[in-house]
């Protein structure tokens, strides 16, 4: 049995090398962003305001990472749901980029609990609710 060194991807090191890292990526999407002289378009072709892409483009690549295993744990396809009903999941994705609540996610993911516990932190809880009941 082999315990996981402080110094490994799983140790404080890893981590913060991985925070770091995504902190970077973040920061080059917003540098593009901002350069690009398409951004407003791009905005507007997100459905969304200026000030929201340039939010969600700071919070890096994997801003909405939680939102897959929330859809699988209340038993909804993320692959389906993207395809048939893509406006709905950019609105998950968008909310869920922008949530303050990332830390309770991913331990209720963690713990097999989100199913039942995600009404009480989740921004995306309505409508959530709306899909579940749909299947």
């Amino acid at each position: 049995m082999s315990a996981s060194h402080p110094h490994t991807e799983d140790g404080w090191l890893g981590r913060a090398t991985q925070w770091l890292r995504e902190r970077g990526q973040a920061m080059a999407a917003c540098r593009e962003l901002d350069n690009c002289g398409e951004a407003e378009r791009l905005a507007q072709d997100c459905g969304i305001p200026l000030d929201a892409l340039r939010a969600i483009a700071k919070k890096g690549p994997n801003a909405a990472r939680e939102l897959a295993d929330m859809l699988r744990a209340l038993n909804l396809d993320p692959a389906v749901l993207d395809r048939f009903q893509p406006a709905v999941m950019r609105d998950l994705q968008h909310h869920c980029c922008l949530c303050d609540n990332k830390s309770v996610c991913h331990d209720e993911l963690a713990a097999g609990h989100a199913a039942e516990s995600y009404t009480e932190f989740c921004a995306n809880a309505d409508t959530l609710k709306a899909l579940t009941k749909k299947t």
